[in-house]
C-alpha cells in the first residue's frame, strides 16, 4: 500500500506571503506539487520549463518562504473506492469556531476543517471507506456540543 502524498499551504504561510511574491512559475510548481507531491524532480522540471536544479532551487526557496508549508500523507489503497463528503454545519448561538473545531479535529477521517462566513459557520470535509463511515461521522459532528444542524454533502466526483 503506498500511501499519497501532497502539499499543502497551512493558512498561516498564506497568511505570510503575498501572492504576488510568486510567479508564474511557483504558482505552477505549487499546483504540480498539491497533484503529486512525490512527483520526479526532472517531471517538474520539464512541466515548469525550468533545469532540475533550478526546480530543486526553487523547491526550497518555497519552502523556506513558507509557501509550501509541509506535505501531508492521504491514506489509501490503489483500487479502494473512498467516498468524500463536506458536512455543513451551523453553531448554536454565542458558539465559535474554535470552541468547536477541536473537537471535530479528533473525529477519524475527517481531512480538512474551514471557518466560513455566512449562514453556514464550518464546512467539515471527510474522506472515509464507506458510505457508512460518513454517516457515522456526520453522527459524531452533530453531537459536539454546540452544533445546532448538519447537512451532508456527497462527493461524486473529484475534478481536481
Amino acid at each position: 500500500m503506498m500511501p499519497q502524498v501532497s502539499a499543502s499551504n497551512s493558512p498561516d504561510a498564506q497568511e505570510n506571503r503575498r501572492s504576488e511574491d510568486l510567479d508564474e512559475k511557483d504558482l505552477k510548481l505549487i499546483s504540480l506539487l498539491r497533484r503529486n507531491a512525490r512527483a520526479p524532480i526532472v517531471a517538474l522540471a520539464r512541466h515548469i520549463g525550468l533545469s532540475r536544479s533550478a526546480t530543486q532551487d526553487r523547491m526550497a526557496r518555497l519552502e523556506g518562504s513558507g509557501a509550501i508549508a509541509g506535505y501531508r500523507v492521504v491514506e489509501g489503497t490503489p483500487g479502494t473506492i473512498v467516498q468524500a463528503a463536506h458536512l455543513l454545519a451551523r453553531f448554536e448561538s454565542g458558539k465559535t469556531c474554535d470552541q468547536i473545531a477541536p473537537r471535530v479535529k479528533a473525529i477519524p477521517f475527517v481531512t480538512r476543517i474551514d471557518s466560513l462566513a455566512g449562514e453556514i459557520d464550518l464546512l467539515v470535509s471527510v474522506d472515509a471507506d464507506s458510505i457508512d463511515s460518513v454517516e457515522d461521522v456526520r453522527r459524531q459532528v452533530a453531537s459536539v456540543p454546540g452544533i445546532a444542524t448538519v447537512t451532508t454533502a456527497l462527493v461524486l466526483r473529484r475534478h481536481l
